[in-house]
């Protein structure tokens, strides 16, 4: 008896087929994260090597959480475009011909989206004309679930959009980031929103005044605004105590944000400008001057301020 086998030893070299049924009338409908793991995980099962992969190590394949990917496959299921059996050791996902799922007579192809309720069809409609465009299907989906699974008022997603544009914000990604962060602040109505943007544009003002007083003209870098934080938070420094300790840096040839605090944290323990000056001289030298990395500034995720450089220009 004869065994046929096709190998391909590099994988990038392989070929996945991807039915014209599942881009045509399945992927428009579905969040860009479910596609990724449709994609991913049928050109596993297409492989001529024997691949296991668990959801943990599929979604760090994918940047993804495992939660993400077991809600896609659930999502998939759903949709009657994969089979997800469990057995005492192992899950297997058994991807359906699509052309038989929709020709052969056993299964329904996907339902038309409910309608939406009133208020979510206005926030759509709003955010649409504070972008000037039609959102794209993924763009659509991914902010209805903002409303579905994050219970963020629609009101409070277009305060959401509109705060980001009026920072030249425009990257879906991004919002989505915001919208992760008002979920793990338990933000969900329009006050609370409001209330949210309000208090960080205020801290923003006090990172603004601290920085500008020592002559420094740039967006804070995350290391600084834990400094900054810590002083006006957990120390519960004022401005002009803050601005106090920065006249002793006065003779430093690049004054920063960590020499300060070297010179703040002496003042609480009681000791002597000159003895933290000396004690901290390295932070004088040119090697150890703050580098500051402006792509880690969208990763902080409640202060992205890109007209900084402007406003101090036109002060």
């Amino acid at each position: 008896m004869n065994r046929y086998e096709y190998v391909c030893r590099i994988d990038d070299l392989g070929v996945t087929v991807i039915e014209n049924i599942f881009i045509n009338h399945y992927l428009p409908n579905a969040l860009g994260d479910y596609v990724k793991v449709y994609l991913y995980a049928l050109k596993l099962s297409s492989s001529s090597r024997s691949v296991s992969m668990s959801d943990s190590q599929l979604a760090s394949a994918l940047n993804l959480t495992e939660k993400d990917v077991v809600s896609a496959w659930e999502y998939w299921e759903s949709e009657n475009v994969i089979s997800v059996i469990n057995t005492s050791d192992t899950k297997i996902i058994r991807f359906e011909n699509l052309a038989s799922v929709m020709f052969g007579g056993k299964k329904i192809p996907p339902k038309e989206p409910a309608p939406l309720s009133h208020a979510i069809e206005n926030m759509l409609l709003e955010i649409e004309s504070k972008v000037s465009r039609t959102l794209a299907h993924n763009e659509r989906d991914l902010i209805l679930s903002w409303v579905d699974e994050y219970n963020i008022a629609p009101q409070a997603a277009v305060l959401l959009v509109e705060d980001c544009l009026k920072r030249n914000v425009r990257s879906i990604n991004y919002w989505d980031k915001i919208a992760r962060v008002f979920f793990d602040e338990g933000i969900s109505t329009y006050d609370q929103a409001l209330d949210f943007f309000e208090k960080r544009d205020e801290r923003y003002q006090q990172y603004k005044e601290i920085l500008k007083y020592l002559g420094l003209y740039h967006n804070p870098s995350e290391p600084e605004r834990r400094l900054m934080d810590n002083w006006l938070d957990t120390l519960s420094l004022d401005i002009e105590t803050i601005k106090n300790a920065a006249d002793e840096t006065v003779g430093a040839n690049r004054p920063n944000l960590k020499y300060l605090d070297a010179i703040i944290q002496a003042k609480i323990s009681g000791e002597s400008p000159q003895t933290a000056r000396s004690r901290k001289n390295n932070l004088r030298t040119t090697g150890t001057e703050i580098n500051y990395n402006y792509d880690d500034l969208e990763e902080y995720l409640v202060m992205d301020f890109d007209k900084y450089s402007e406003e101090e220009e036109d002060d």
